[in-house]
């Protein structure tokens, strides 16, 4: 496999790491069937919650076709890009994830508060400078996908003209089922906001010979230096 030489880490000084190339590798096409598989089960989810909000729940193949084919794109290309990542590909390999923007667009757009500040929170599990307050990033990650349910809830709850109450099963659906599809988003995105320390720590995984060497650079460098 060829290989490039990545940045060396900031935070601790640590040598280059060699970076491999190539498109679109292994762990790009893993990754990229992988969020697929889980972004149409993510899709039927989200069909659910948007019958269940519906004030007059119909069905239709074309609907529920577009919102499957449109969560595969999210999940296919931010698969990709978090696989590519994860094999220890340079940081812009990310941008493979910004097709999958298409999935906010108009009746997705309320999952994108709490999807990318839910992905920034958990990435904070991987390590890097704050990585003592990992401890933090699920609750975090929920309470970003807790606001806008409650506050369309809220919003939504009771019929200003008719002052009858929302069904149950819409506040249920805002309040419960809301916040998990968007904790869901967040979780597959969340390798591709990881500190430049993790993704360094996953090149030298994706490669053993590559780990030995900076295993190897890093003790040269700590070799005290002898007599003059």
């Amino acid at each position: 496999m060829d290989h490039t030489m990545t940045a060396p880490d900031r935070a601790t000084g640590a040598p280059a790491t060699p970076a491999p190339t190539g498109f679109p590798g292994p762990g790009t096409l893993r990754g990229a069937a992988t969020g697929l598989a889980l972004g149409v089960a993510w899709g039927v989810a989200a069909r659910v919650f948007m019958r269940l909000v519906a004030d007059a729940p119909e069905f239709s193949w074309a609907g529920t076709l577009g919102i499957l084919a449109i969560a595969g794109w999210f999940g296919a290309w931010t698969g990709a890009a978090a696989g590519a990542v994860r094999a220890g590909r340079r940081g812009w390999w990310r941008l493979l994830a910004l097709p999958a923007l298409i999935l906010f667009a108009g009746q997705g757009a309320p999952f994108l508060p709490g999807a990318l500040l839910g992905a920034l929170a958990l990435s904070r599990r991987h390590g890097g400078r704050d990585g003592g307050r990992g401890w933090v990033a699920v609750p975090a990650a929920v309470i970003a996908n807790l606001v806008t349910p409650f506050l369309l809830w809220r919003a939504d709850r009771l019929d200003e003209v008719t002052m009858l109450s929302a069904p149950l099963r819409a506040q249920v659906a805002t309040l419960v089922l809301m916040p998990v599809l968007g904790l869901a988003l967040a979780w597959w995105s969340q390798d591709l906001f990881a500190p430049r320390s993790a993704r360094r720590r996953w090149a030298q995984s994706a490669s053993p010979d590559l780990a030995r060497s900076s295993r190897r650079s890093e003790s040269n460098l700590a070799a005290p230096a002898g007599p003059a």
